[in-house]
C-alpha cells in the first residue's frame, strides 16, 4: 500500500504495508506512477518525500509475484509497471527526498540513488542483494551507486550483498545527512520546504540544469538493467534463489557455474 498525502506544497509518499515489510505491490507502482505524473505538472506541488512506515523503508519488489516470473502479471509488474515507474521517478522536475526511515532492501536501497537528497534515520540501513537473488541490480544503480560512492564501494555493495549502515552512506557520500529516527520526517520536511520556498520555474530549472547530461544516462542504464534482469530470470540460478527462499536457506549455485 502507498499512502499519498501532502503538507502545504510538499508531497508525502509512504510505503504503508508493515506486514509485508512495505513490499511493492502492484497496486503501489500504479499509485506511483499514476502520483508523480500527476504532480509533476501540477504547480501546487513543488517538492516531495519518499518515506515508509516503521519500522522498515521498503523490502523492495514483493518476490511473491516473482516466483512465477512467466505469468501474466509478473510480466506486466517486470515489463509495464516496474519500467514506469523508474522512469517517472527519473523524470520528476521537482526535488525529492528519500526519507529512509528504517532499513530498505533491492529496491529499497537502489531507490535512494535516483533521490535528489536521500536522508537517514540512525536506524536505518540499506542491503542490495541482488547476487543472491542471481539477478542485476536495477533503478539504474549501476549508474548512480559508482557514481555517487565510488566505483569500488558500489561493486561491493551491488555484489558482496551486505548492508551498509547509515553513517557509512553518508561517508561514502551515498546519503547527506544522518538523524535521529523521531526527528527524520520533521527535517526531511524542513529540508522539502526550504527548497520548495523559490519560485516553481526556478526550482524546476535548477534541477533540470543539474541532470541534463545525468537523466539520459539513467534511462540507458535503466533499459539496459530491465533487460537483463528479464534474461536472468529464465536461468536455472534465479529458480534456485526463489526456491532457496522459499526454504529459508543460502542459495547453492554450484550445479550451474559452468554455464555462465
Amino acid at each position: 500500500m502507498l499512502e499519498v498525502s501532502r503538507e502545504g506544497t510538499v508531497l508525502i509518499l509512504r510505503f504503508n504495508s508493515p506486514e509485508t515489510k512495505n513490499a511493492l505491490t502492484p497496486e503501489a507502482l500504479q499509485t506511483l506512477i499514476e502520483t508523480l505524473g500527476t504532480t509533476a505538472t501540477d504547480n501546487t506541488v513543488k517538492a516531495a518525500i519518499l518515506t515508509g512506515a516503521p519500522p522498515m523503508f521498503t523490502s523492495g519488489m514483493q518476490l511473491d509475484f516473482f516466483r512465477d516470473h512467466r505469468s501474466p502479471l509478473a510480466q506486466k509488474i517486470l515489463h509495464q509497471y516496474v519500467p514506469q515507474m523508474l522512469s517517472a521517478f527519473i523524470d520528476y522536475p521537482k526535488p525529492w527526498i528519500a526519507a529512509v526511515n528504517g532499513p530498505g532492501v533491492g529496491f529499497g536501497a537502489t531507490i535512494c540513488g535516483l533521490s535528489d537528497m536521500t536522508l537517514m534515520g540512525d536506524s536505518a540501513k540499506l542491503r542490495a542483494p541482488f547476487g543472491s537473488m542471481a539477478v542485476v541490480p536495477e533503478a539504474g544503480s549501476t549508474v548512480t551507486f559508482p557514481q555517487q560512492m565510488g566505483y569500488q564501494a558500489a561493486m561491493w555493495m551491488l555484489l558482496g550483498g551486505e548492508w551498509m549502515d547509515a553513517k557509512t552512506c553518508v561517508r561514502r557520500g551515498f546519503a547527506v545527512d544522518v538523524v535521529a529516527d523521531d526527528a527524520l520526517m520533521g527535517e526531511a520536511m524542513r529540508r522539502a520546504q526550504l527548497m520548495a520556498n523559490g519560485p516553481l520555474k526556478a526550482i524546476i530549472a535548477t534541477k533540470a540544469l543539474m541532470n541534463r547530461e545525468r537523466k539520459a544516462r539513467l534511462h540507458a542504464a535503466n533499459d539496459a538493467e530491465l533487460k537483463v534482469f528479464a534474461e536472468l530470470q529464465d536461468q536455472p540460478t534465479f529458480a534456485e534463489a526463489m526456491k532457496a527462499m522459499s526454504e529459508r536457506r543460502a542459495p547453492d549455485f554450484t550445479p550451474f557455474e559452468q554455464e555462465a
